[in-house]
């Protein structure tokens, strides 16, 4: 593949680069503690660092140069590089097309955000546009097939465990529970098709959110079906099927492009806020798309996150190979990772808040991490990274020795409040 640099705006670069660069120069200069307690519950495989905002200087550093596996707080990463490849104003588009025969094609371009109320809301339009139609096609080449994340598990009906793709509905997953020894739906705006039943009654009985789509053409199809049970609701008469197929330049006409609803600002915090790995390889794969043109795919996703990390906020050595966290192959250190919390402030408020943390976890066998801020109305702004890849050891343990620094180092250099702009 090609390689094709993108252009990013100079403020944005300049204060992404000073930021991390602050961070990353800082860190050699940690203060030697008389009294280390942190210490005695590392070992090797864990790393924290906290720093504060203000003036880089580094509070509390230990092991920050160890590459270790992030979990899910690499969506942070994701996050940030979709903001700035894609823009804080991006929104999804679903285009849907007429042929001469009657057909409609309906084309994804991998909308994360596709649920049953967005499907219900095209069709309305599109039934007001059109009467009926034969069949309905689902054109999924803006990504390339057979896309496969690392560290997904192929057939898991977890929904963590979702496929992607250029066009899918309710993040590839269906909510049901069991009523009179049947499957039924347990979303009053979701129906349950017989796509659907088919595919979840040769699963285990179960109750809850299931993924049952087993890959991006599969997903395609349920959209489709999904599409034309709303079409019919609202009074288009679909006469045909649904299949795959391609939108013809030249001979289909474009009736409507749907625009999400949703921003990628609301993408991102629900992905930060649930963890939702689909939603974070779907930004990731726009990236590559955006950056290196279509059809998006693994290769293109990663380097543009890459590019960004390595050519904007000058940090070095990091290993992202897909953009949910969710393999154990992506590597990064404490002090990567505060780089980058450097440069996503503005955007904390897109994350988990627990009373004034902003923070986002990350949970495998074996890992655990812990990344945000601690942001104060009347004092100086702190950022924090803890990442353990020792198995049975949590970073939760780690947090109430933090904050006591945090707080100590507050009393002892009061500083002037921040700013919370996203």
């Amino acid at each position: 593949m090609a390689y094709h640099s993108f252009s990013f705006s100079r403020a944005v670069r300049t204060v992404a680069v000073l930021a991390t660069a602050m961070v990353l120069c800082t860190v050699a200069f940690a203060p030697a503690f008389a009294e280390r307690p942190l210490s005695q519950l590392l070992e090797p495989g864990d790393s924290v660092l906290v720093q504060r905002m203000d003036d880089g200087r580094v509070v509390l550093a230990e092991n920050p140069d160890t590459l270790l596996v992030p979990a899910s707080i690499l969506k942070i990463v994701t996050s940030l590089a979709a903001f700035e490849i894609l823009g804080k104003d991006f929104r999804f588009i679903t285009e849907f097309y007429t042929t001469p025969g009657g057909d409609l094609i309906i084309k994804g371009y991998g909308d994360p955000s596709l649920v049953s109320e967005e499907i219900e809301a095209a069709a309305f339009r599109i039934a007001a546009m059109v009467p009926s139609v034969g069949d309905i096609l689902v054109d999924a080449s803006f990504f390339a097939p057979g896309i496969a994340v690392p560290g997904r598990k192929i057939g898991s009906s977890q929904p963590y465990d979702a496929v992607n793709g250029a066009l899918c509905a309710n993040y590839n997953t269906v909510n049901v529970t069991r009523k009179d020894g049947r499957y039924v739906s347990a979303e009053p705006q979701t129906p349950l098709l017989d796509f659907a039943r088919r595919r979840i009654a040769r699963m285990d009985p179960f109750s809850g959110r299931v993924a049952f789509i087993e890959d991006a053409s599969a997903a395609a199809l349920y959209a489709g079906e999904l599409f034309a049970w709303f079409l019919e609701k609202h009074g288009c008469h679909v006469s045909g099927k649904v299949a795959c197929g391609r939108v013809e330049k030249g001979r289909d006409t474009l009736e409507f492009t749907h625009v999400s609803s949703s921003a990628l600002g609301d993408n991102v915090e629900k992905l930060l806020r649930y963890s939702n790995n689909f939603t974070a390889n779907q930004l990731l794969l726009a990236c590559g798309a955006k950056a290196y043109g279509p059809p998006a795919d693994l290769a293109r996703g990663v380097a543009a996150v890459q590019d960004y990390v390595k050519t904007v906020l000058a940090i070095d050595g990091m290993k992202v190979v897909e953009g949910s966290g969710l393999s154990r192959e992506n590597r990064m250190s404490a002090r990567m990772m505060a780089g980058v919390l450097a440069a996503f402030e503005p955007y904390a408020g897109r994350m988990r808040v627990f009373g004034n943390e902003y923070y986002k976890t990350g949970t495998l066998s074996g890992v655990n991490t812990r990344a945000g801020y601690f942001l104060y109305e009347d004092g100086p702004r702190y950022l924090f990274v803890v990442m353990s890849n020792t198995p049975g050891r949590s970073a939760d343990v780690l947090m109430p020795e933090i904050r006591k620094r945090v707080e100590s180092d507050r009393r002892q250099t009061p500083a002037g409040p921040g700013e919370l702009t996203d």
